[in-house]
């Protein structure tokens, strides 16, 4: 069973590794832990600190790419709507269609 460790543990162990340029091999018997895990609180470490993203790609192109799913996104949305509102509307204006029913 693995061992549980505290957060302020993980962060003391992310921070000696930032800090010290000791290489995770070195550092994770001294804190008996795994290089693994060790590696793994690290990036995460990383990650929270705004280091790294989690992502290949640099913030600004995130940020590009973000803005143009959101408009993507937008668009479809309202595409979906307006499809939608013309099949209620055509249902309504003309009763002899039935009920028809559609997934989306």
């Amino acid at each position: 069973m693995p061992r549980a460790f505290s957060e302020e543990f993980r962060e003391r162990a992310v921070d000696l590794v930032l800090t010290s340029g000791l290489s995770l091999r070195k550092v994770a018997p001294e804190l008996g832990v795994s290089v693994s895990a060790l590696d793994r609180w690290v990036r995460q470490g990383k990650i929270g600190r705004g280091i790294e993203t989690g992502s290949l790609l640099p913030p600004s192109d995130l940020h590009a790419e973000n803005m143009a799913l959101k408009r993507e996104f937008r668009k479809t949305r309202e595409e979906l709507g307006l499809m939608l509102g013309q099949r209620i509307y055509s249902n309504i204006r003309n009763p002899t269609l039935g009920i028809q029913t559609w997934s989306l």
